[in-house]
């Protein structure tokens, strides 16, 4: 096995059923999904950017499952990205507090 290979991270609950033998042409598998345990899943691989991203396969049985993709593009050290937080907006009607105020609008 190749070192660098991470471990296989599956979804947990969500399952893929095979059509049944009288659906329809149009019909190609039936994804069945445990809420509770989906959503733990997702939370859990959830990046940063709110996506995940999963990957349909096949095992050497025949079986189809779910895995997590985790691949990530690599990072280039020679020409590093600075991420920018986005500036604060205050709500309508708010002052901010480190709003600067002239001497003549403070009321004492």
């Amino acid at each position: 096995m190749d070192e660098t290979r991470k471990e296989a991270q599956f979804v947990d609950g969500m399952s893929f059923s095979k059509p049944h033998d009288n659906a329809p042409d149009f019909i190609k598998g039936q994804i069945s999904i445990k809420v509770d345990e989906m959503i733990a899943s997702l939370q859990k691989y959830r990046k940063a950017d709110g996506w995940v991203n999963i990957d349909m396969k096949k095992s050497k049985g025949g079986k189809l499952y779910f895995e997590y993709n985790t691949w990530e593009k690599p990072v280039d050290a020679s020409n590093p990205v600075v991420a920018q937080a986005p500036a604060p907006v205050a709500p309508e009607g708010a002052v901010a507090i480190a709003q600067a105020q002239e001497p003549a609008d403070i009321p004492w």
